[in-house]
């Protein structure tokens, strides 16, 4: 291994990013990304998180739970809400990381209670949106004093901002501090508040780029030294930050652009859906067609067309509407922290909505 000569600009992990639209990037993590203070745990907390140590989140509550001594419960299976809701109450959790995909499903889940969490002090969500409907049923299963946040981050950057208020659920919220901020069109012109633009973030810590990988490393950081984050978003007049979308999902039908969060939102709305992702199938006629993969809640009376049809009554403009169709199955397609692969989602639909003979 190579010599710790560098102090806190030394690599000390490789950790591969997400992958969920394309081949995942060995991000170099330097020590300086792992100082963060963990304000949340200390000796008596007991803590769950579904990230293993292949995820940056992981790894660093690794790393606080030797610092500060506290409890961190470990299971070698994939989260199911009917197993945490045991565990819960068993170990007493007080703090949970989860993915807002497991977050749904555990306030979804026919058996929950307030007694299941009223241990918890404290529960961060991220790496998707999570609905308002999704949202205000955590509020109210959790204590009035816990702490519901949400994380807004990267492998490359670490946590870039959270939102700690129990409003505006479509807000990733505030940046932590010594972070810059910028918001930027297609020409690297400066936005104002508002205005939807590319996320640019400026950290004080070191970022050792992708391994093996010079051509990535110089398009992801500019010479100004913003990290070009790929995610399209705006800031409100309340310095709240909202995410739009990733820049290489904004989709185009008839030459119009649409967001494919935007629908998996307005889908979320109806009661019966536990979990939806929207992705396209590409038609050399029309462009990218919209499709959507719902997962059911148990005992869900939804059809097929009743997806179709809020989404019309919602969403007016037909590039918006479900031109690919919506598809119940029984899962969607993640990796082992929870996080969607949006290519084999793709995959799937073009499947689908080829035997509709939607698309060839």
């Amino acid at each position: 291994p190579a010599k710790l000569s560098k102090g806190v600009e030394q690599t000390v992990a490789i950790l591969c990013s997400s992958g969920t639209t394309g081949k995942p990037k060995a991000v170099c993590i330097s020590s300086s990304l792992f100082l963060f203070y963990d304000w949340i745990n200390n000796n008596e907390s007991v803590l769950y998180i579904s990230s293993g140590i292949d995820w940056i989140t992981g790894i660093y509550f690794l790393f606080s739970s030797c610092i500060r001594g506290f409890t961190r419960i470990i299971f070698n299976r994939t989260f199911e809400a009917s197993h945490f809701l045991e565990i819960l109450k068993k170990y007493q959790i007080t703090t949970a990381f989860l993915s807002s995909r497991y977050v749904a499903a555990l306030v979804q889940h026919p058996d929950v209670s307030r007694e299941h969490l009223k241990h918890l002090k404290s529960i961060t969500f991220g790496g998707s949106a999570l609905s308002e409907v999704n949202s205000e049923k955590l509020i109210q299963l959790c204590s009035e004093s816990a702490k519901i946040s949400f994380c807004y981050g990267s492998t490359e950057m670490g946590p870039i901002s959270q939102r700690c208020e129990k409003r505006k659920f479509n807000s990733v919220g505030k940046l932590f501090n010594n972070l810059q901020l910028a918001i930027v069109d297609d020409e690297g012109q400066h936005l104002e508040p508002n205005e939807i633009g590319e996320i640019l973030v400026k950290m004080p810590y070191t970022w050792n780029g992708y391994y093996g990988n010079p051509q990535e490393s110089a398009k992801a950081v500019d010479g100004q030294g913003w990290f070009h984050s790929g995610d399209v978003g705006y800031v409100d007049d309340e310095h709240d930050l909202f995410i739009v979308d990733r820049k290489k999902e904004i989709l185009k039908y008839r030459g119009l652009q649409f967001s494919t969060n935007e629908i998996e939102g307005v889908i979320a709305e109806l009661k019966g859906v536990r979990d939806v992702c929207v992705v396209s199938v590409f038609n050399e006629t029309d462009g990218d067609l919209a499709g959507a993969l719902v997962v059911l809640a148990e005992g869900s009376s939804l059809k097929q067309q009743d997806v179709i049809d809020h989404v019309k009554q919602r969403l007016v403009s037909p590039h918006k509407h479900l031109n690919a169709g919506a598809y119940f199955v029984d899962k969607l397609p993640q990796n082992l922290n929870g996080k969607l692969i949006k290519k084999e989602a793709s995959e799937l639909l073009r499947k689908l909505a080829a035997k509709n003979h939607l698309v060839k």
